[in-house]
């Protein structure tokens, strides 16, 4: 089916092709209030948990697009141990990435993108909550 057949890096779903900045395909990217993707990270309220998030589907926002919502498989930015089911979330210790772990340090967001997905593939449905909570 067309989901065993995703590549590293590699999704599809819900995306668009609006905003700017320079993007790695795979990062997670939260769209700053300057209309510029910047890189997530779950160390700051500021940068994620109360933006649009979407995950970098090539170098350039506006031409490749960005995946707002369907199935990436997360080959390189996915830090922690893989398990089927269980969340992952924005990473509060590598920019761009999502995280098995939940962030744990006073300051730090905990926002959910997705689900690990069947397997050890590194298949996440990415389906990012709305909401978060701050650690304090």
């Amino acid at each position: 089916g067309y989901l065993d057949d995703l590549s590293s890096n590699t999704g599809g779903g819900d995306w668009v092709t609006f905003g700017s900045g320079t993007t790695v395909a795979g990062k997670l990217y939260y769209l700053k209030n300057d209309g510029v993707w910047t890189a997530a990270q779950a160390n700051a309220i500021a940068t994620g948990a109360t933006q649009l998030l979407a995950i970098a589907l090539g170098t350039d926002a506006a031409d490749d697009g960005m995946l707002l919502r369907g199935f990436f498989q997360m080959t390189s930015y996915l830090q922690g141990t893989w398990n089927e089911g269980i969340p992952v979330y924005v990473s509060d210790t590598h920019a761009g990435q999502g995280d098995i772990d939940i962030p744990a340090s006073a300051g730090d967001f905990v926002r959910v993108i997705g689900y690990c997905g069947a397997g050890s593939t590194y298949l996440i449905y990415f389906n990012p909550s709305s909401t978060y909570i701050e650690i304090t």
